[in-house]
């Protein structure tokens, strides 16, 4: 397959001025990391064009990586091996993490077996989130390294990076505790402010530190789409302490945004309510950036940070649009995204 134009000019830039014998070596350790970078990518749901694009951008400037690796060689022919290891070091720190580990979804109807008969009321009064088990979810991350163990309670119990973490369980279903996969990404931020989720289309992929789980795509789409909206649920309760959250409905008003994000990439849109309470809507980003979100408001306006989501009688109501992928969402603030509402 012919290598994509943009890598090519890439490759020329990040390897000019490098030493005519050692410029090609550089060439192909570049080229095989950003293209297994991009095909690690295009697997958790990025398009090839963006899956490059963001390959590229992690990478960072190849007038960098050139005055970068430029010292590298600059060394006599007797230490040459030694650079070149040293070179090749720098980009295998930038190479993908291993295959993550997956955890198994059950099925509604075996997560909701003992709700027979009165399955809403059963539905309705437990959190939602996709619910694993306890003991799988301890056994993947005992195989990354991660000291983890269940209590009496099915409550999991990690001990990461010299911090005791717990993840609580939420729903006990025929006799078998859960705990959700969203509250185990909240609980992880604890330790790992710096971690990451991504796919959609896919299943979404955690990265957090040394630690990468994936959840198994039995359900497809829909396990997609409950898990991102138990994270939004929370990371604005992370956000905002205290406050009611609740999920838009779909028959609230829709509202379209376009976005410079890319396909597959997953927002949030936040709004305040009359009474305090927070209302929000999670969806892939579509083509061409745009973005479709329901809010229980008809007109909004949007802002850039969490204090400025404020009751208001004004009939325009500020609405705040979150970036959830591939962005550390362990940080104090949201990671707000610039965009258009259209009429």
């Amino acid at each position: 397959m012919a290598t994509p134009p943009r890598l090519l000019a890439y490759l020329r830039r990040a390897t000019l001025g490098l030493p005519r014998h050692r410029r090609q070596e550089l060439w192909d350790e570049l080229e095989d990391h950003l293209l297994t970078r991009s095909r690690h990518l295009q697997a958790s749901g990025h398009s090839p064009d963006a899956a490059l694009g963001q390959a590229l951008t992690e990478l960072g400037a190849p007038t960098r990586v050139s005055v970068g690796m430029g010292r590298v060689f600059q060394v006599r022919p007797l230490t040459f091996a030694l650079g070149l290891l040293m070179a090749s070091a720098t980009l295998l720190a930038l190479r993908p993490a291993p295959a993550p580990e997956v955890l198994n979804v059950p099925s509604p109807l075996a997560a909701f077996q003992d709700c027979a008969g009165a399955l809403p009321s059963c539905l309705t009064s437990t959190p939602g989130d996709v619910w694993l088990q306890p003991e799988e979810v301890a056994a993947a991350l005992k195989r990354q390294g991660v000291q983890a163990s269940v209590n009496k309670n099915g409550e999991v119990i990690i001990i990461w990076q010299e911090k005791q973490i717990t993840v609580p369980t939420f729903l006990t279903a025929g006799g078998q505790p859960f705990v959700g996969a969203a509250t185990l990404t909240g609980v992880l931020m604890q330790v790992e402010p710096r971690l990451r989720v991504w796919g959609y289309n896919r299943m979404p992929i955690l990265q957090a530190g040394s630690v990468s789980l994936t959840l198994s795509p039995a359900q497809g789409q829909m396990t997609s789409a409950a898990y991102y909206r138990s994270l939004g649920r929370v990371l604005v309760g992370k956000w905002m302490a205290g406050v009611t959250v609740k999920p838009s409905s779909s028959s609230d008003p829709l509202h379209r945004l376009t976005t410079a994000l890319a396909p597959g990439e997953v927002v949030m849109l936040v709004t305040r309510n009359a009474d305090g309470s927070v209302a929000f809507d999670v969806t892939p980003v579509g083509t061409n950036g745009r973005v479709r979100l329901h809010s229980p408001h008809a007109q909004l306006t949007l802002v850039t940070t969490v204090g400025e989501l404020r009751p208001t009688s004004d009939p325009l109501i500020p609405a705040l649009l979150v970036r959830l992928t591939n962005v550390p969402l362990g940080t104090p603030a949201p990671d707000t995204v610039p965009a258009d509402l259209q009429p």
